[in-house]
C-alpha cells in the first residue's frame, strides 16, 4: 500500500488517547469506514546517548485502522493515555475525507511518536540548540533519529507540545528560539527541507507562578514559527475545558491541522488562518461616557465577522451532558496548598485607557464584518477625552474568544498590543545623533581611486567602521556590511541585528565599509568630487573592487587569512551584497541582501515577474488603504488641497505647513509633501510608532479644508523632523525636490545618488492618474536632466548587462549562498526576488507580510511581529551553516538549499 505518511509528536496533549475523546464511543465505532488508513504506535520513555537505527519499543505495529485498533489500552492506570493518540486519528481522518471529496482516496499512515511531561529541546539533536542556551537530554537518538535512517518517507509532521515549557515568561519567551530549530532539525532529518509542519496553539489550563503571562507569551512564541515556509497552525485557544490541561475536544482542532495541510500540502484553495490583528484606532465612542476603539485585522474571509458565546465559558465536560460554565470570579487550587484568583485565568476584551487602567470591554463587528469594535464604559467623571494605550483580546490562560470567521469558523487569534504614538524613525539613513561614545572605530584605508587601470596609482582615504568588540581573534567570522547611498554611521545605527545579536554569537569581527562619494569617503575633496569628470569614478564595480581590496588587506594586517566573511547590505546595499557574493565568492562565503532590489534595475524580465512601472507606487496605495479604510483617499484628498492652497494663496500654504515663506514652486512644494508620505511606507516599523498608522490617525476622512491641511502639514513636518516651533526655510522645500519628480528618487545635480541615478539606478516609475501627485516617467525627459547635470545618457539595463539582474537567482544560476529578504510593506520589495525558484543553493528567499524596508537587520525589539523573528532565527541558522561549511566555528544548524519562506499567500 503506498500513500501519504505523517509523524504526530508532543507530549501529553498529542498522547491523549482515543478512549478518552469527548464522544469516544461514536468516533470509534466510525474507525471501521477507513481500512485505508494504517497506523503505528511508539513506546515511550525511551532514550539513548548514542544514535539509534531502530525502535527501542513499539507498542503497536502497523495496523489497519479500525474501531480495535484505535482504542487500545496499554496504560492501565489512566485510559487519557492509551492508544490511537486522538489529535493523529482525527487528523488523518479528516484529511483522508477532505481528499476524497475532491475525488482522490488518499491511502495514509499516522506515526504517533510522543511523550507526556516533555519539553520542546528533548525532541531535537543537542547541538542545534547550542545559541538558545539549552542542553536537552539524548532521547532524540532513541525516538526520533530511527524513522531518519533510510529515512522514512514522509509527507509531514503534527505538533502538539509546548505545556512543558511555560512556568515562566522566560521559558516560554525562549520556545521562540527552540522550536524553529527543532522543526529544522526535524527537516534535515528526513532529508526534506520544506515538509509539510503542523502545530496546535496550545489550549487552556490553570496554575501559579507566572502562569498568567507565560501561557498567552507561549502562544505568542509558538506563532512565530508560522511564518517558515510549508509550517501551519491551528488553534485550540477556544476549545478547552476550563482548568484542565488535557481538554477532551481534540476533533476541532485536528481538523484545522486538517485543513491548513490540506491548503499547505495539496495546494488546495481553503482558507485556513485565523484571523489575526493588525492595527487598532480610537474612534468615535458608541455612547457617551464609553470609550470606543477599532481593530483591523487580516485573514478575514469574505463572510467577515460574527460573534458567538465564548466555548470556554460555556462548554460541556468530559461526559456531562449540561454544559459547565467558567466561574470567573471565584479561585481554584493549583496545589495542595494554594489556589488562584480565576480572574488572573479568565481573559476577555479590555482596553487599557490613560489614567484609568484596564478595563473590560465588549466586542462587536462592524457592518461590514471585517473589523472589531472594542467599547468600555469609563467610570464617573472621567474625561471624554480619554486616550486608549493599547487593547486586550483573550490575552490570558482562559481565552474568552467570541469573535469567529464566519466563513471559515475559525476565532480570531488573542492578542496584547499598544497602540503607539511616538514619534517616528527619521528618514532612512539618518545619521545617529548620540553624544555618548560610538560602539566602534572609525578608521580610513588608502584605497585605489580606479581599479580598472592598472597604471593608475592615485588613492584616496575611504573611511570605515570597526569593532573588535566580540571577535575571538584570527580564524573567528567577519560580518561586513556593504556601504551604499549615504554615510556609513547611519547604517551601523540601522543594523543592530548584526552589531548587537549576531557579532557576539558569532565571535565575529564587524566592519562597516563607507561606500565612495559618500560620507566623508571622497576622493576627490568636497568639491571635486562632485564633478561630472570625477564621479564617471563611481560605478557598481568600483565600489565593490573597493570592498574587496579593503577586505584583503585588513584580513592580512589582522593576520585573519582563515577568518571567513560574510556580507550584508539593505536597501543599494543588499543589491551590493549580492554583487558582492555573486562577484567575489573567494573573498565573501556568503551574503544577507535585505531589501535589495536589484530587479528594478533589470526590466528585460519585468513582464515575466509581473513587475511594471506602476508596482512600486501600488505598494505605497496598498500600505495605506490597508492601514485604514479610506485612508488613502483622503491623502490625496489633503495633497490637492496643499497644492490648490500653494498655487492660489501661498501665504495660507506657508502658515499652514509653517514653511518660513511662501512656496517659490508649488510643484517642489507638492513633491515635498508627497515625498514624505512616499517613504513613510518603507520605515513603518512598529517600534518607531508605525509612522503609517499614525498618518492615518491624524488626517482623518472627516476632516476638512483647513484642519485637514494642518494635519496634513503635521505628519509632513513630523516625518522631516522639524520642530513644532521652527519655521521651514523654503530652500528646504526646493532642494527635496529630485530633479524630474521620479517617485522614489531619482537624477539630481552636484548629488552621488543623483549621479548614480542617471548612470546605473534610473527608476522608471510612474504614479498612476486619480492620485496624489499623478507621474508618468518619461525617458527622453529624464535623459535631457542627465546630460545636463553630468553629460551622461541613462542606460536602464547597465547593472542587468553587467550581473544578470534577475537571471542571478535560481539553483542553475552558478551562484550560491546568498540570503534574500523582503518586507511587503516596503513599495522597494516590488524589485526583489520573492519566489520560490528564486532561492539559490545554500540560500533562502524570505517575504514577510509586517515587515517594512530591510526590517530584518534592525535590532530586535518586543514590538516585531513574530514572523521577523523567526525569519533572523533561520538567517542566523544558514549563516552558521555557512560559516560551518567553509572551516570556521560558527555552531551546527547548516544551511537550508532552496529555502523559501513566504508570508504571501
Amino acid at each position: 500500500l503506498f500513500g501519504d505518511v505523517y509523524l504526530c509528536g508532543g507530549q501529553s496533549n498529542m498522547e491523549f488517547a482515543m478512549p478518552a475523546e469527548a464522544n469516544a464511543s461514536a468516533e470509534i465505532a466510525a474507525a471501521d469506514a477507513y481500512p485505508h488508513i494504517r497506523i503505528f504506535s511508539v513506546g515511550h520513555r525511551t532514550s539513548s546517548a548514542t544514535p539509534l537505527r531502530d525502535l527501542q519499543t513499539v507498542w503497536e505495529p502497523w495496523q489497519v485502522a479500525s474501531r480495535a485498533t484505535i482504542a487500545k489500552d496499554f496504560t492501565p492506570h489512566s485510559h487519557l493515555f492509551a492508544t490511537f493518540s486522538a489529535v493523529c486519528w482525527h487528523f488523518g481522518k479528516s484529511l483522508s475525507d477532505r481528499l476524497a471529496a475532491r475525488g482522490s482516496v488518499v491511502p495514509l499512515g499516522l506515526v504517533s511518536n510522543n511523550w507526556g511531561g516533555t519539553k520542546l529541546e528533548m525532541w531535537a539533536p543537542a547541538t542545534v540548540f547550542d545559541e538558545c542556551g539549552v542542553s536537552p537530554p539524548p532521547m532524540w537518538n532513541a525516538m526520533i533519529l530511527p524513522y531518519a535512517a533510510g529515512p522514512m518517507a514522509l509527507s509531514g509532521f503534527v505538533w502538539y507540545q509546548g505545556e512543558a515549557d511555560t512556568a515562566t515568561t522566560a521559558t516560554a519567551a525562549l520556545y521562540r528560539c527552540t522550536f524553529p530549530k527543532m522543526i529544522g532539525a526535524w527537516r534535515d532529518a528526513f532529508r526534506q527541507p520544506t515538509a509539510f509542519f503542523g502545530f496546535v496553539q496550545l489550549s487552556t489550563w490553570c496554575g501559579g507562578g507566572e502562569l498568567a503571562e507565560a501561557l498567552p507569551a507561549m502562544r505568542d512564541a509558538q506563532m512565530g514559527a508560522a511564518a517558515l515556509h510549508g509550517v501551519a497552525y491551528a488553534t485550540n485557544a477556544d476549545h478547552g475545558m476550563g482548568c484542565a490541561i488535557h481538554p477532551a475536544f481534540k476533533r476541532p482542532v485536528a481538523e484545522r491541522l486538517a485543513t491548513a495541510a490540506l491548503a499547505v500540502r495539496y495546494n488546495e484553495s481553503v482558507r485556513w488562518r485565523s484571523p489575526r490583528y493588525v492595527t487598532a484606532e480610537q474612534t468615535t465612542p458608541q455612547a457617551e461616557g464609553t470609550v470606543t476603539v477599532e481593530i483591523s485585522l487580516r485573514d478575514v474571509s469574505p463572510a467577515g465577522l460574527h460573534l458567538r458565546r465564548p466555548f470556554n465559558y460555556f462548554s460541556p465536560g468530559y461526559a456531562a451532558a449540561a454544559p459547565v460554565a467558567v466561574d470567573c470570579t471565584g479561585s481554584t487550587p493549583v496545589s495542595p496548598t494554594a489556589n488562584v484568583s480565576m480572574a488572573l485565568m479568565c481573559a476577555w476584551a479590555s482596553l487599557l485607557v490613560d489614567g484609568v487602567g484596564w478595563l473590560n470591554a465588549s466586542a462587536e463587528a462592524t457592518a461590514g464584518g471585517r473589523t472589531l469594535l472594542l467599547s468600555a464604559v469609563l467610570p464617573v467623571r472621567t474625561s471624554s477625552a480619554a486616550r486608549v494605550l493599547a487593547t486586550s483580546y483573550g490575552y490570558g490562560p482562559i481565552p474568552m474568544l467570541s469573535a469567529y470567521d464566519a466563513g471559515t469558523n475559525l476565532p480570531v487569534l488573542p492578542w496584547n498590543t499598544t497602540l503607539s504614538m511616538a514619534t517616528w524613525a527619521q528618514p532612512p539613513y539618518a545619521p545617529a545623533t548620540t553624544a555618548t561614545q560610538p560602539p566602534y572605530d572609525t578608521r580610513f584605508f588608502e584605497q585605489r581611486v580606479d581599479h580598472a587601470s592598472p597604471a593608475a596609482n592615485a588613492t584616496w582615504r575611504q573611511r570605515y567602521l570597526i569593532s573588535e568588540a566580540h571577535w575571538g581573534g584570527p580564524g573567528s567570522p567577519i560580518l561586513f556590511y556593504t556601504g551604499n547611498e549615504g554615510p556609513i554611521t547611519g547604517f551601523w545605527a540601522a543594523c543592530g541585528f548584526v552589531t548587537e545579536v549576531l557579532a557576539p554569537r558569532l565571535g565575529a569581527l564587524v566592519v562597516f565599509a563607507e561606500q565612495r562619494f559618500y560620507g566623508e569617503s571622497l576622493p576627490f575633496g568636497r568639491i571635486g568630487s562632485f564633478s561630472p569628470a570625477a564621479l564617471a569614478l563611481l560605478t557598481a564595480e568600483q565600489v565593490l573592487a573597493d570592498y574587496a581590496l579593503l577586505l584583503t588587506s585588513l584580513k592580512a594586517q589582522l593576520h585573519a587569512a582563515e577568518s571567513r566573511v560574510v556580507a550584508f547590505g539593505g536597501s543599494f546595499g543588499g543589491t551590493l551584497a549580492t554583487l558582492f557574493r555573486a562577484k567575489y565568492p573567494h573573498v565573501v562565503v556568503g551574503a544577507l541582501a535585505a531589501s535589495a532590489p536589484l530587479g528594478y534595475y533589470s526590466p528585460t524580465y519585468w513582464k515575466e515577474r509581473g513587475v511594471d512601472e506602476l508596482t512600486w507606487f501600488r505598494t505605497v496605495e496598498r500600505v495605506y488603504t490597508e492601514a485604514k479604510e479610506g485612508c488613502y483617499e483622503t491623502l490625496v484628498r489633503a495633497v490637492h488641497l496643499a497644492n490648490a492652497t500653494a498655487r492660489s494663496d501661498g501665504r495660507a500654504a506657508a502658515a499652514a505647513f509653517g514653511l518660513c515663506s511662501p512656496p517659490e514652486d508649488a510643484d517642489a512644494f507638492v513633491f515635498w509633501v508627497t515625498e514624505a508620505l512616499e517613504s513613510m511606507p518603507q520605515i513603518d516599523y512598529q517600534d518607531a510608532g508605525s509612522p503609517v498608522n499614525a498618518t492615518c490617525e491624524a488626517v482623518r476622512r472627516e476632516l476638512q479644508g483647513a484642519e485637514l491641511l494642518a494635519a496634513l502639514a503635521a505628519v509632513t513636518r513630523r516625518y522631516y523632523g522639524v520642530a513644532t516651533d521652527a519655521c521651514l526655510p523654503q530652500t528646504s522645500a526646493r532642494n527635496l525636490q529630485v530633479a524630474g519628480g521620479t517617485p522614489g528618487d531619482g537624477p539630481a545635480p552636484a548629488s552621488s545618488w543623483g549621479y548614480q541615478s542617471c548612470s546605473e539606478t534610473l527608476h522608471p516609475f510612474s504614479i498612476p492618474p486619480g492620485s496624489w501627485r499623478p507621474y508618468r516617467f518619461s525617458l527622453p525627459a529624464l535623459t535631457a536632466l542627465c546630460r545636463q547635470y553630468y553629460n551622461v545618457t541613462p542606460d536602464l539595463h547597465r547593472l542587468e548587462r553587467w550581473s544578470g539582474g534577475y537571471a542571478i537567482a535560481g539553483k542553475d544560476s552558478g551562484h550560491s549562498n546568498i540570503i534574500w529578504s523582503n518586507g511587503r510593506r516596503d513599495p522597494w520589495h516590488g524589485g526583489g526576488f520573492l519566489r520560490a525558484a528564486d532561492a539559490l543553493p545554500g540560500g533562502a528567499v524570505f517575504v514577510m507580510d509586517s515587515t517594512a524596508h530591510h526590517q530584518d537587520l534592525r535590532l530586535p525589539q518586543t514590538t516585531d511581529p513574530p514572523e521577523l523573528t523567526s525569519v533572523r532565527a533561520m538567517e542566523e541558522r544558514i549563516i552558521r551553516g555557512w560559516l560551518r561549511e567553509s572551516g570556521v566555528g560558527g555552531g551546527v544548524g547548516g544551511p537550508s538549499p532552496n529555502t523559501v519562506h513566504s508570508s504571501v499567500s
